[in-house]
């Protein structure tokens, strides 16, 4: 077994703190350029390190409100500043990946249950003004008298955006290894091994389970017991030179959003297992019901179809919490993760900093 150990860290106490993070998706991409940015050794292993991750099949949509389509969002501390966090966090990226904080649009069935959402709301949906919506949304037919607005959310590249964390996590000197976590294992002093499908093994002071529906395997070697649901949904673009949107719209039968090239993306949430045949129809279904609101010459030809599998920690939002039996073994997994990516990757950094000065 080859046993990996950088050698400017030796065994002393004034040694850099070293974090392993298993999983490169969005989750794991923030968490280690915040690791690094605090001057932790980092190193990111992830089986598909070097290919797109599940991250980059997101919508894209950094809300705080949610959608009057599906209800407001769940009230949860961490959504309160994820905006803010976000907006710093991308601000620190070099090179910054496309970002619009161009808002949000959704409505609801019926006027009546779109005002009722707004109502229910504790995270700054209002009703659209009229002037906004001139602006964002001509060409809308119908919904006049209620439309759910958020004005500070944001719809960025996903793929971009977790890109460059990563990069910028190298820059800072974080190490980044394509590879399949097999097995951790605890060491005394509460550090850990972790063992890679190759037979190399990193050895360190904390360990960050960032790997999405892998966690629940790797948690229970440690004794852990965490359950992850996961959530298919498919993320296609589409080109619609008469359609003139500026934001995210979020309705019950589409949800789209501008992607900075003169295209658009959407996203519709599929059922497990289906063939794609099934979910081409329902992409299709939707983009017919853009032309349908939007009063589009044709209807748009849905376009690079991808499906994504949402970690969805069961019964909660999300989990950034260390093991039972394991105080330097964290676990991370939220939905919606690009929104609450900046956020927990403080979160985590705060329990590297205090695993550092306790050890």
């Amino acid at each position: 077994m080859d046993l990996l150990r950088d050698p400017a860290a030796p065994n002393h106490h004034d040694r850099a703190h070293s974090v392993v993070v298993v999983g490169a998706g969005i989750l794991g991409a923030a968490a280690a350029f915040e690791l690094a940015a605090r001057g932790h050794r980092v190193t990111v292993i992830d089986e598909q390190a070097e290919t797109p991750s599940a991250s980059d099949a997101a919508f894209g949509w950094v809300t705080r409100a949610g959608s009057a389509a599906a209800g407001p969002a769940r009230s949860i501390p961490e959504l309160e500043r994820a905006l803010a966090d976000t907006r710093a966090l991308l601000e620190r990226l070099v090179p910054t990946p496309w970002v619009s904080w161009s808002g949000a649009a959704s409505w609801a069935e019926t006027a009546q249950e779109t005002r009722a959402r707004i109502a229910q709301s504790r995270s700054g949906m209002q009703l659209m003004p009229s002037g906004v919506r001139s602006l964002t949304l001509p060409g809308l037919r119908g919904h006049a008298s209620a439309i759910a607005w958020a004005a500070d959310e944001a719809i960025l590249d996903a793929a971009q955006y977790r890109s460059a964390m990563l990069d910028q996590a190298v820059v800072l000197g974080a190490t980044l290894r394509p590879g399949r976590v097999l097995h951790v294992t605890p060491l005394p002093l509460n550090s850990y091994r972790v063992l890679e499908e190759s037979g190399a093994a990193v050895e360190c002071d904390s360990l960050v389970l960032a790997c999405g529906v892998g966690i629940p395997k790797l948690a229970a070697q440690l004794g852990g017991s965490v359950v992850i649901d996961s959530s298919p949904a498919a993320r296609f673009t589409f080109t619609a030179p008469d359609l003139e949107v500026t934001a995210v719209v979020s309705t019950p039968q589409f949800e789209i959003r501008p992607d900075g090239t003169g295209r658009f993306v959407a996203a519709e949430d599929v059922v497990a297992g289906e063939p794609e045949e099934t979910t081409v129809m329902r992409a299709r279904a939707s983009l017919t019901a853009v032309r349908k609101a939007f009063g589009l010459a044709a209807t748009p030809e849905p376009e690079a179809l991808t499906i994504g599998w949402r970690p969805i920690p069961a019964g909660r939002a999300l989990v950034c919490e260390a093991l039972p039996d394991h105080p330097g073994a964290l676990v991370l997994a939220a939905h919606p993760g690009i929104t609450l990516a900046a956020t927990l990757a403080l979160r985590v950094a705060d329990w590297a900093a205090d695993r550092a000065h306790v050890s």
